[in-house]
């Protein structure tokens, strides 16, 4: 009997052991985890959230870029760099080159025309800085020559005098004009030069011979006529 009671005794404290262990295990897995802090504010996740919670992309703050101010006729890109210039001049220089050059062309073209005065009008237009060296010679050629021209005129105005021109008419005959020179008028050609109308008698020729004395030394026979008949 003893040993009956100590058998049931010992399976009693064995079930009662078994079913502490038990209930020690439960109570562990019903413990709560202890909440984890995420970086963002003071909100509180379990962890099994933390676990499901899909990864959202950072949400930083967008940093404010300042764009470099374009220049006049440029463009900025998104880099902040600047494309585009402002307007050349090269389109002037070629202009004005190309006025230059073609005034050139019609001073040349007029000089060798004869018409000095118009010449010598589009040889102001020219800028000798947008020539070429072959240009360069021409428009000294054109512009020396109707400079030494006007020169010459100017001074031929100035000097050219009757006695002058009776002085050429004896060399020119081989004569000796009489007369009063005072009694010769002055007159000038369509080329400006001056030049004086006189008579000469030439008696080995036997003819008198109207002539213009010019102030560039140039002698015209006009008309003649015989100094007698017979």
């Amino acid at each position: 009997m003893k040993k009956e009671l100590l058998f049931k005794l010992a399976a009693v404290l064995t079930a009662l052991m078994l079913s502490c262990s038990a209930l020690s295990g439960c109570g562990k897995d019903k413990e709560t985890v202890p909440a984890e802090t995420s970086d963002e504010g003071d909100t509180t996740v379990s962890k099994f959230d933390a676990e499901n919670k899909e990864e959202k992309p950072s949400t930083a703050d967008p940093k404010t870029v300042a764009a470099t101010p374009a220049k006049a006729g440029g463009s900025v890109s998104n880099s902040g760099s600047v494309s585009g210039s402002a307007g050349g001049s090269g389109s002037n220089v070629s202009s004005a080159e190309a006025v230059s050059r073609s005034a050139l062309s019609d001073a040349r073209s007029f000089f060798e025309a004869g018409m000095y005065d118009d010449a010598e009008e589009m040889l102001r237009s020219v800028d000798p800085e947008y020539l070429t060296d072959e240009q360069l010679d021409t428009y000294y050629m054109i512009s020396d020559s109707l400079s030494n021209r006007a020169g010459a005129q100017s001074e031929s105005q100035k000097e050219f005098t009757a006695e002058e021109a009776i002085s050429a008419a004896e060399q020119r005959y081989g004569v000796s004009i009489d007369g009063d020179p005072s009694g010769l008028t002055p007159q000038t050609d369509s080329s400006g030069r001056q030049y004086y109308t006189m008579q000469v008698a030439i008696q080995s020729e036997n003819r008198r011979v109207t002539i213009n004395v010019y102030s560039d030394g140039e002698i015209e026979e006009v008309s003649e006529e015989p100094l007698a008949y017979g």
